[in-house]
């Protein structure tokens, strides 16, 4: 593809032989882009110059992802609108029979509306690459130039795209994730500040949760219930909510009966939300249902409201 202005116009066009156009002509896809204009999908025109048809993509007033973010200053939250919107757009589409495997994904060809509000997308042809291979080198793109000063929704971000890798998840399945981030992200839930005397570690773990802090309880105490002082990481996978069959067990009634899973390799601590009804945080911020999230010594981690140290 080149891109030329012509005119007061500015395009991206792309020439076919004559066995091409005839090829291009039976596509669904592209005949319902000549006769439909499709939501965030780059507008077509079609002209014949010296026996091959040559496709004009107007982009006029438009940048591409690349110019837009040359260098790193990008939040993970418009990371996450970017991303969204492209997904929205290629499902939108797909209504309209365009193959998602015929947009191109990549940061020279995704264009953004001068005023960044908007995605546009190329649709071609003759382009196969599965939609999973296309967002990811899109997200890698992203990637590089996100400002790296929220740790959490950073890590976030980055389980997001091990989804995605991993084919862990569909492009529904995924635009339905980066939804329920940004949900979490603007109801963020401040955790209490008042804490209890952080308790020591054992000698013969390398790792383990310390219970830190609470919410008061009411007619009861926390030793009352049983709630873990510690909880010893010696397993790669410890399961904690409220079923008496989980690896660790806090019964109390705002505790999901599988809250949430903590996976330990060479120590390194990693933890993923099992979309509790009252969520799992990271040093105060809600995270993601489903992407894990790794953690560091210091760190506190709650279950609701009971909160933990790692040491």
């Amino acid at each position: 593809m080149i891109e030329i202005e012509q005119g007061t116009g500015k395009y991206v066009t792309i020439a076919a032989d004559e066995e091409t156009a005839l090829r291009w002509s039976g596509d669904i896809g592209f005949k319902m882009m000549q006769y439909n204009q499709i939501r965030g999908v780059l507008p077509i025109s079609q002209q014949y110059i010296d026996e091959r048809l040559h496709v004009y993509y107007e982009v006029n007033k438009m940048q591409t992802l690349e110019s837009v973010y040359a260098e790193a200053g990008l939040s993970v939250d418009k990371a996450l609108k970017i991303l969204l919107s492209l997904l929205q757009t290629v499902q939108g589409a797909e209504q309209y029979f365009l193959s998602a495997e015929q947009f191109v994904l990549n940061e020279q060809m995704v264009f953004l509306s001068r005023d960044n509000s908007r995605i546009w997308l190329c649709y071609h042809p003759d382009h196969d690459v599965e939609i999973a291979e296309g967002v990811r080198a899109v997200m890698e793109f992203l990637m590089k130039r996100i400002l790296h000063s929220n740790r959490t929704a950073t890590a976030s971000f980055y389980g997001l795209y091990d989804m995605v890798c991993e084919r862990r998840c569909t492009m529904a399945e995924l635009a339905e994730h980066i939804i329920r981030q940004q949900s979490v992200s603007q109801e963020q839930t401040k955790q209490p500040k008042d804490v209890s005397r952080t308790l020591q570690p054992k000698a013969d773990s390398k790792l383990q949760l310390s219970l830190h802090g609470k919410r008061a309880l009411p007619q009861q105490t926390l030793q009352s219930i049983c709630v873990p002082a510690v909880i010893s990481l010696l397993k790669s996978e410890v399961h904690i909510g409220r079923l008496q069959t989980e690896d660790v067990c806090i019964p109390i009634d705002y505790i999901s009966r599988e809250h949430a899973v903590l996976y330990i390799d060479d120590d390194q601590i990693q933890i993923e939300d099992c979309d509790s009804a009252n969520g799992t945080f990271l040093n105060g911020e809600q995270l993601m249902p489903h992407v894990r999230t790794t953690c560091n010594l210091g760190d506190l981690i709650s279950f609701a409201d009971i909160t933990y140290d790692i040491c």
